[in-house]
């Protein structure tokens, strides 16, 4: 096996990737459930990095459950800005929860795991893609 045969994620991967994700969102929002995200903040050592490691993997899991990457490269960027546009609109829905508020710097946490999810998958990408062939129109 390769390396490029390596860095395949596999589907069953991804769903319980995004399951967790998700999971760890959720449970921000429904105070029964809030230790969840309190151990793993705890874990990581901040707020902060908890939503880049959900930025980051939930953005990767959902570009791999949706099989953007047969699409062209204007697809998948439009997929991600697309996420970015939901992280944004999570955390403003937060400023009228009662039990949670606004902040910018979770938001550019967030923003900061999905700028990463963005570099490695066009970067793995570009690099799965057969030597030799440039496709400006794709």
């Amino acid at each position: 096996m390769n390396l490029k045969q390596k860095l395949t994620i596999p589907y069953s991967t991804a769903l319980l990737a995004c399951f967790f994700c998700l999971m760890l969102v959720v449970a921000k929002y429904i105070p029964a459930w809030s230790a969840l995200p309190k151990w793993f903040e705890r874990l990581l050592g901040a707020d902060y990095y908890l939503h880049i490691c959900v930025g980051f993997g939930l953005s990767l899991a959902l570009a791999k459950l949706s099989g953007i990457s047969a699409k062209t490269w204007a697809r998948q960027l439009l997929f991600f800005l697309t996420l970015l546009l939901v992280y944004g609109i999570d955390e403003l829905i937060q400023a009228w929860v009662p039990h949670r508020q606004f902040s910018v710097v979770d938001f550019a946490a967030s923003a900061t795991g999905w700028i990463l999810a963005l570099c490695a998958w066009f970067t793995v990408r570009a690099w799965r893609r057969p030597q030799g062939k440039v496709q400006l129109s794709e």
